[in-house]
């Protein structure tokens, strides 16, 4: 009896466990007047906790971060948000931590005034659904549950920002190979 009570028990626990894509992420989106093609997606994970779904949006079918610098002037990461409430302190350290790990000293120095801006745009507690990242010629431009948060009129910082999850030393790697559909 108390083996079919541990086998019930341990059934029940991996049907709640159970990891899978929800059906919310469109396959394309719209970016600056280009529609832009689901790439793949990838489930950000802390500890035991689903954090988000990430689905990157390209023009052509990327698998690392040349191609996706070099597959467009319009790239869209969306954060499908799966845990509750996101606290502004640490989606801001979150995106410093991403930073220092993805960038010299002196990248750091040269796009400390962006690194600050894009932290100020997740200033409050984000609820909700998903958080939108357009990368474009002008720059980056984020937006919740598509309200404009803020923008970085730097071109150049876009590769900064993509190397938190496509660079040498990604926040997630399951994540970032999700996104990359490897």
């Amino acid at each position: 009896m108390k083996i079919i009570n541990k086998a019930l028990l341990t059934i029940v626990a991996l049907l709640f466990c159970q990891v899978g894509f929800t059906s919310d992420i469109p396959k394309t989106v719209e970016v600056s007047g280009e529609t832009l093609y689901l790439n793949g997606v990838g489930m950000r994970s802390k500890f035991f906790f689903d954090i988000y779904e990430g689905a990157l949006y390209t023009a052509t079918k990327v698998t690392n971060l040349d191609e996706i610098l070099a597959s467009g002037k319009n790239i869209r990461v969306a954060m499908h948000i799966r845990y509750g409430t996101l606290q502004a302190e640490r989606l801001q350290a979150g995106w410093q931590k991403g930073f220092d790990n993805n960038m010299s000293a002196e990248e750091l120095k040269t796009f400390a005034n962006e690194i600050t801006s894009f932290k100020k745009a997740f200033g409050t507690e984000l609820k909700g659904n998903v958080i939108n990242i357009d990368f474009t010629a002008s720059g980056v431009n984020v937006s919740f549950n598509e309200k404009a948060l803020g923008s970085i009129n730097n071109a150049a910082f876009n590769e900064m920002v993509l190397r938190i999850w496509f660079g040498n030393n990604p926040a997630d790697t399951d994540l970032m190979d999700g996104m990359l559909a490897k």
